[in-house]
């Protein structure tokens, strides 16, 4: 079986704006195949400039030392050791703290290729003319994109774009994606490792395009950076190029991850973390657009619920003012006489039915009940009534209320009042009702307060909300660059 042959171009710039290129790469030759990586360095001139290098000789010193096995898994043991490396240097040097570096290793071990990385520098593949991204980036706005929350093309201006999930030198425990079927390419692919120096200042479309309007890898490489100073240059730009000279297949097979709008015909084999798809919930809602609905339609049943609740204690003090009899309700069977007759000998007596104030006077309607069963509750609500004379409403007699064997309504004299002649109880009635609008004007002020409030409640919630979405140049704890 043939073996994979291929010729490379590697190139690294400081850019237009950088004082200090953070950026490193490395690759290496050897009997059993070729190692190449790129590492994009954070956490200061000297901080990042120095993870990076770490990253780079760890990776070419691990994999040159194990050429028997270049495969994923010996991928994978060379990036979780250049992590230990940056973060023990972190330790020893003080000034050293908070650096940290991104990472892309690809392995040519005669027969395959395999991959891993960590962070948002990427690795492409050129294949029939198509460019295709082979890795999916560790960062903030890639899981934006994953969840629909924005377009791809809107990553590169969201403020957060520069804020990554993972990065080596900056957790004890680092976890790179490691493809786990190894890619099969044919002759004519070409390979591209990056920082975001380059694809975070040119698209893939240009990328692709340069990449194949130029057949020459040295001029290729050098086009890439011009590009990328020309669209500003504010980072360290690094590229490798790798091309698939000879190879004993003839149809490729790589994962892709390449955004949808990019997609093209050509052949796909995503071989690890399938990119996740868009929610097709409630019509596409992002998961962003469904907490705010999730959060106004619990807002609306609350304040449903509120009214509601309102409405119904509203119908029932109406229903304590204005008592409908029992004999009078529509299609409400009468008793007859025997039987009324036997309940009223019986130990239980009928409620108060009735309780109003006319001219100034507390007026009951009240049946064969003992007086003394009502009369405290009474007195505690109307402190300002003398219950100790009861009269007849109709006749203005003062009766004996433990008397009564029917229904009658009686009534109390004020304790201000007594002895008064009407025009005072009429003034007094009229000055209570006053305080009783009053007093419901204060609750209704005072409904309309606390739905206020509850309005800045939510209000201040969604303030939070948006507070915690500004941008900020960090990367797991440690801001990038």
């Amino acid at each position: 079986m043939n073996k994979i042959n291929i010729t490379y171009s590697s190139l690294t710039d400081i850019g237009n704006v950088r004082k200090a290129n953070e950026d490193n790469l490395g690759h290496s030759i050897t009997q059993n195949g070729a190692i190449f990586t790129v590492c994009d360095g954070m956490g200061g001139h000297v901080g990042g400039a120095t993870a990076s290098k770490i990253a780079v000789d760890c990776i070419i010193n691990h994999l040159h030392a194990n050429t028997d096995s270049l495969n994923g898994i010996e991928i994978n043991n060379a990036i979780v050791l250049a992590n230990q490396s940056i973060i023990e240097a972190a330790k020893e040097n003080p000034e050293l703290r908070g650096m940290g570096t991104t990472c892309t290793v690809l392995v040519v071990n005669n027969e395959t290729i395999n991959i891993g990385h960590v962070g948002d520098s990427r690795i492409y593949i050129l294949h029939k003319q198509k460019l295709h991204r082979i890795t999916k980036d560790h960062s903030f706005v890639q899981n934006l994109v994953d969840s629909g929350a924005i377009q791809d093309h809107e990553a590169e201006n969201h403020p957060r774009k520069n804020e990554l999930t993972r990065a080596l030198g900056v957790r004890n425990l680092v976890e790179p994606t490691i493809n786990t079927d190894a890619i099969k390419p044919i002759k004519g692919d070409k390979f591209l490792l990056c920082t975001d120096g380059l694809c975070g200042l040119i698209n893939d479309k240009e990328i692709e395009q340069i990449l194949n309007n130029t057949s020459n890898l040295n001029d290729c490489t050098a086009q890439l950076i011009n590009a990328a100073k020309l669209a500003g240059g504010h980072d360290n730009i690094t590229v490798q190029l790798i091309e698939i000279t000879d190879s004993p297949y003839q149809q490729s097979s790589y994962p892709n991850f390449s955004p949808r709008e990019n997609l093209s015909t050509t052949l796909i084999q995503p071989q690890y973390e399938k990119p996740s798809p868009k929610p097709s919930f409630l019509g596409g809602l992002s998961k962003v657009n469904l907490v705010l609905l999730s959060t106004l339609s619990t807002l609306l049943i609350c304040i449903i619920g509120y009214l509601t609740y309102d409405h119904f204690k509203s119908s029932s003090s109406n229903s304590i003012t204005n008592p409908v009899s029992e004999t009078n309700k529509p299609g409400k069977k009468t008793k007859n006489k025997e039987v009324q007759e036997n309940e009223n000998n019986k130990s239980e007596h009928s409620p108060l039915e009735c309780d109003e104030i006319i001219d100034g006077k507390l007026v009951h309607t009240v049946g064969a009940k003992v007086y003394s069963e009502f009369i405290d509750e009474h007195k505690e609500k109307n402190p300002s009534y003398d219950f100790s004379k009861a009269f007849d409403f109709n006749t203005n007699k003062e009766i004996n209320v433990n008397k009564i064997n029917k229904d009658k309504k009686i009534y109390w004299k004020k304790k201000e009042v007594i002895g008064q002649n009407t025009n005072n109880n009429s003034q007094t009635n009229t000055s209570t009702n006053t305080q009783n609008s009053t007093n419901n004007n204060s609750s209704q002020k005072k409904t309309s307060t606390n739905t206020q409030n509850s309005t800045n409640n939510n209000s201040s919630q969604t303030n939070t909300s948006t507070n915690n979405q500004n941008p900020q140049k960090t990367i797991v704890d440690t801001s990038k660059k």
